[in-house]
This record gives structure tokens, sequence and C-alpha cells, in this order.
């Protein structure tokens, strides 16, 4: 078996056909069709499935390009051993978070390894749900996560806690509840509440208080995955959120929320999601040593 075919079988998978993939790898359709056909030569059974819509990976297909993203990621990150070794200061680091971590821990982390790497090349993808953060970790699209797993992860992935923190329930200066010193959850059934998507973290922690309490689960006025929307609708409006301490504590330059002061309170844990089995390169090393520390004061104060 050719690592070369095994890339021409990647690209053939990901590009939906023998004639595009021999676009993407600029060379012919033809040295496409024979990779393919020695590695399943190679390994003894089909690989693709062809179809009027170009060609699908079968499942033994499917486990030798699951085998080949490993394959390839360790081979990358190899390289960028190499290369760390070369130059500590250098390398790629490929983090994935949801919308709230990406605008709130994530700036903060990366202005700090800029100052002190400033030749690390920091690459950042934001998922809309914790399976979607899971299943890009799987693809080794990223090199680790940071979210909220309210039920947990999966055996093939290693959840590390960065931060027990709780969850707020958020709103504008000047709403009515700001300045009460006690607010009952029940009293916020009828305001208009700003919310995540349900698979998300943040909506299934409120849902999660309102049930505990025996009350029917509001419905939101406004559903959306963009922290920077549901900060700007609770400054400026009646709305009301629930939003992780680390949110409300890091977001940079923009006005600050007031915390509800609630009968019940909720903690969830902040983890580092890694892959079971598969270690962290040096760049994404620094990464995460970096957000420690940036954590580190906000753990020491609880």
């Amino acid at each position: 078996m050719k690592l070369h075919d095994l890339h021409v079988l990647m690209s053939v998978a990901q590009a939906g056909g023998m004639g595009k993939a021999a676009k993407l790898l600029n060379t012919t359709q033809s040295a496409v069709s024979r990779s393919i056909s020695e590695l399943e030569h190679a390994v003894g059974v089909r690989l693709l499935d062809r179809n009027e819509r170009g060609v699908e990976p079968t499942a033994f297909g499917r486990a030798l390009l699951d085998g080949g993203a490993a394959v390839f990621d360790e081979l990358r990150k190899a390289v960028e051993q190499i290369d760390f070794l070369t130059d500590p200061t250098v390398g790629k680091v490929r983090a994935g978070g949801s919308s709230a971590i990406v605008e709130s821990l994530f700036p903060i982390v990366i202005a700090r390894l800029y100052r002190r790497h400033p030749k690390l090349c920091v690459e950042v993808q934001q998922f809309p749900s914790g399976a979607a953060m899971h299943q890009n970790l799987r693809e080794r699209k990223v090199d680790f996560i940071v979210g909220r797993t309210p039920a947990g992860v999966d055996n093939d992935l290693v959840a590390e806690s960065l931060l027990p923190e709780p969850i707020y329930v958020v709103v504008g200066q000047q709403n009515r509840w700001a300045a009460r010193r006690r607010v009952k959850l029940a009293e916020l059934m009828d305001d208009p509440w700003v919310l995540t998507p349900p698979e998300a973290a943040p909506r299934v922690i409120m849902e999660e208080m309102f049930r505990a309490h025996g009350l029917e689960v509001p419905s939101p006025t406004v559903v959306t995955s963009s922290i920077a929307l549901m900060h700007a609708l609770v400054v400026t409006g009646p709305f009301i959120t629930i939003l992780p301490n680390s949110v409300v504590r890091f977001r940079i330059n923009k006005p600050p929320l007031a915390i509800v002061h609630m009968e019940t309170k909720a903690v969830q844990p902040l983890n580092i999601v890694t892959l079971k089995g598969r270690s962290l390169s040096p760049s994404a090393q620094l990464f995460v040593d970096c957000l420690k520390e940036v954590v580190k004061p906000v753990v020491k104060a609880r």
C-alpha cells in the first residue's frame, strides 16, 4: 500500500468524483483511477461505489479513510515536531470551540500567545453544537476543542476539566431585574428569552433549571448561536439570556452585563476535549497551557 494512493483515495472521497479529484491533485483522471485500482488490489476489496452522482466510499473504503486520516495526521504532527525542535516559536494550532468560547476566551489566549510566539499560526473553527465539535475532532480537523459537554463525552474522547464555572442568567444594566436582590425562576417565565439552538449547552442547562423547579420551559423569543447578537440584544433591550461566567467575564470591549441574583445556581464544567490516544503537538500544547494560564485566576477565585 502506497501513501500516495491513500492520499488519492482521500481526495476522491472529498471531491466526490475522480475527475474532480484529478483537478484537485493537478493530475489526470486515468492516474487517479489507476491509484484507486492499485489500492483496491492491495486490500482485496472494493473501496468505492460508482453512481450517477459520482463516487461514494463503501464500508471498506470508509474504514480505510478513517485509518488514512489518522496516518496523515500523525505524519503532520511528526513534521510539526521537527519544526518545533528547530524553532519552538513556529508551528500551527487548530483549535475548535463554540461561539461562546471563540468570542470570549480565545481572543485573550491568542493575543497572549502572539506576544510570546509571533510566528505561531492559529486556525480557529467555530461549531454550533457539541456533536459538530466532536465529529470534527474525530475527523482530526482540529487538534482539540474547548466547550461544555452536559451529557459527557463518548469513550473515544477524553475531557479534561478546565474550569467548573457558574452559569448565570444575565440582563442589561437597565433591565428591571438588574437591581433585584433575589429573583425566583418562576418570575422570568414571561420575559423575552434569547437562547442558543436546542442542542447547545447553555440551552440544555436553562431547560434543566426550569424542569428541576417543576416549571414549564419558556419559549425563546430569539434563537441564535451568535454570542455577539445575544449580547447586543440583552444590553439594549428587555431581553434575558443565560451565559457562562467565562463569557460574562472575558468579553473584550463590550458593555457590561448584569447578573440576575437567582434562587438557584447552575455549574457546568468547561472542558478541553481531545481524541483518546492522540497526543497534542507541541504547538497545540502551547495553546492549551496558555488557556489554563488565562483561566487560572478565575479558578483560584472560586
